[in-house]
């Protein structure tokens, strides 16, 4: 089973983009769409991911290398460097053998390690190649495609605003506040 998620990266210094669901792409029965919630820097080093299952109140947390958390925010931003990056050079090749990148898949979960999968469409064919999750965030984000998580994974790791809070993470209050 997959959930399919927004993506919005967050540095210390404020939201730096806000994620976008992909239009026509409906999640799979076993899929929830999702988007990158926030992208921080880790007191450990690295940075964490927070993906949040789109249309809910459950947030999964991922710990990711720096460059992969800097890779992940410059796809969302759109930012295409001078000279390719190892995420660019892919997605560039993938295009060059007539494939396109359709989505990654946080496919699962043990012993606390995740794992993913690329699906790359070529004419009619899909394949699927298995991936770092952190590494296919940087080319999904980079392609502009979706992210989705497996509803067996976002079981065993999601959580609530109220819990990410309680774990220390910075996720704004379930309910906002009015303010005056």
């Amino acid at each position: 089973m997959l959930v399919v998620f927004a993506l919005a990266l967050q540095h210390s210094s404020g939201v730096a983009g806000k994620g976008k669901q992909q239009k026509g792409k409906q999640a799979a029965p076993d899929e929830v769409t999702a988007v990158i919630f926030q992208n921080l820097p880790s007191f450990t080093g690295g940075f964490s991911v927070v993906l949040k299952a789109v249309g809910t109140d459950t947030y999964m947390p991922i710990y990711i290398g720096t460059a992969e958390g800097v890779a992940i925010q410059r796809g969302l931003d759109r930012e295409r460097p001078v000279r390719p990056m190892t995420h660019n050079l892919l997605v560039d090749v993938i295009a060059r053998m007539g494939g396109t990148v359709d989505h990654l898949t946080v496919s699962d979960l043990v012993d606390g390690t995740y794992y993913g999968t690329l699906y790359i469409k070529q004419g009619k064919k899909v394949h699927e190649i298995d991936c770092r999750p952190s590494d296919g965030m940087a080319i999904a984000t980079t392609a502009g495609a979706s992210i989705k998580i497996a509803k067996k994974v976002l079981a065993k790791a999601g959580m609530t605003a109220v819990q990410m809070q309680a774990e220390g993470f910075p996720i704004a209050s379930p309910t906002p506040q009015p303010t005056l």
